[in-house]
């Protein structure tokens, strides 16, 4: 029975790929603007292609259904973080073509944290799980601000964009206050390991603009992926100390 509900979780996952990159198509051109911009041609849709983007997407979401599936259980939490992933790997899409998170895809993925928040919420009732989420909501917000007043601090200008902040406060609500915290680390030190890699190869200058979304939604999944093996391992290394 296990075996079969690892299956369908995969299964649903590939399927997610092609199902996002299809809503993607049909969002409004202006959701891939900024504010003050006006849609113009590379806005159009197509903007994605299922054989190109669609079933990479949906081979990562397989998997990330399946270890989702192993942690939680066939559980109503486990759908509403799915999907919750389904929106943010639309939100990595948008944000490395376009470097833009539209606010349509935060509102979505910000209701299915809130749904996830409340599964756990209303099976623990208590005023300390509800404030994880609450906090974590904070944390994640606060955290871009304080890289953005170091940004201003050092290079005269914001180190991130108000995109940046609305997801990692919107996911926060879905991974709480420590598990913000762990997923940002996780996405900045992915970026650092990539960024580094690039520019020793040449494929990107010290200067050059890259979204920084996809990494923390990266960050993001792992967390929720993989929280109790890297608590384990945290109080290992305590341990050592």
């Amino acid at each position: 029975m296990y075996s079969i509900l690892i299956a369908i979780a995969l299964f649903c996952g590939l399927l997610s790929g092609p199902l996002s990159v299809r809503i993607l198509n049909r969002m409004p051109d202006r959701s891939f603007c900024d504010y003050d911009e006006t849609p113009t041609e590379i806005h159009r849709s197509p903007r994605f292609s299922c054989r190109r983007q669609g079933w990479g997407v949906g081979l990562f979401l397989g998997v990330v259904y399946v270890l989702l599936l192993v942690r939680f259980g066939l559980t109503l939490q486990w759908v509403f973080l799915c999907l919750h992933c389904l929106v943010l790997a639309m939100i990595s899409l948008s944000d490395l073509r376009f470097s833009i998170i539209p606010d349509e895809l935060l509102i979505a993925a910000g209701v299915c944290a809130l749904g996830a928040a409340l599964c756990h919420v209303v099976a623990a009732p208590a005023l300390g799980t509800a404030l994880v989420y609450v906090l974590g909501a904070v944390i994640g917000a606060g955290l871009i601000l304080v890289l953005n007043l170091l940004g201003r601090l050092i290079y005269g200008k914001d180190a991130l964009g108000m995109g940046d902040l609305k997801l990692l406060a919107v996911c926060g609500i879905a991974c709480g206050h420590t598990g913000i915290l762990i997923a940002a680390l996780m996405g900045i030190f992915a970026a650092g390991i990539f960024f580094a890699v690039a520019m020793a190869l040449k494929r990107m200058k010290s200067d050059q603009f890259y979204p920084l979304g996809p990494f923390l939604v990266l960050g993001v999944c792992l967390t929720l992926m993989f929280r109790p093996v890297i608590d384990a391992a945290f109080q290992w290394y305590l341990s050592l100390l």
